[in-house]
């Protein structure tokens, strides 16, 4: 194909994980298990996952401090994506990208009970917030973290660095909580899978 766009796609009503790759003028054949065409994929949208923990195993900051939402402010998640295979070098690119009224937010995970968000974090290794988020890529933005300390309601909101999310990219925000202080490391990852066995495409 010279070109194949997905046109006004909401990625956080669909978050599905969409793949692309290309092997121009490359041929096949049907002898030889091993006589297939290789395809190197690449992730269409980064990914955003938000971990937290007590800072400390004080008895009086587990279980004391519940996280109860997420907003991305300003959060971009409608959009065209083009494969454009005219040219020499493949490119893939996001346009014409939009906020959705109320798809800002982390939700909760398919599992509650295992995602602590709206619970009181009882942990002091890291564990994950709320569900990941696949997203257009597009300048980073910052984010707002509602949360209750003490019974008293409370925001944070992170003043991010210049720069973009990646399609490709795995962003992994880490925030230590302590009653008096919450601390938020940053760590960016390549977006790969896990390891699966190679399947001929049929």
């Amino acid at each position: 194909a010279s070109k194949v766009a997905f046109k006004d796609w909401n990625t956080y009503a669909n978050q599905v994980d969409l793949l692309y790759a290309v092997n121009n003028a490359a041929k096949s054949s049907t002898s030889g298990a091993t006589n297939y065409v290789k395809l190197s994929f690449k992730h269409a949208q980064a990914l955003l996952v938000f971990q937290a923990k007590v800072k400390t195993s004080d008895t009086k900051t587990i279980n004391s401090i519940t996280i109860n939402s997420i907003t991305i402010n300003g959060l971009k998640v409608k959009g065209t994506f083009t494969v454009d295979n005219t040219r020499n070098d493949l490119v893939a690119s996001w346009s014409d990208l939009s906020a959705v009224e109320k798809a800002e937010t982390i939700a909760a995970g398919a599992n509650h009970g295992a995602d602590n968000l709206g619970e009181p974090i009882a942990t002091t290794e890291y564990a994950q917030i709320g569900s990941t988020l696949l997203i257009p890529e597009q300048p980073r933005l910052n984010f707002t973290i509602n949360y209750t300390m003490g019974g008293k309601e409370m925001n944070y909101t992170y003043n991010e660095a210049r720069g973009t999310w990646e399609m490709g990219k795995k962003y992994i925000y880490k925030l230590d909580m302590t009653l008096n202080e919450i601390i938020l490391t940053e760590d960016v990852q390549d977006f790969v899978d896990a390891a699966v066995p190679e399947i001929p495409l049929q």
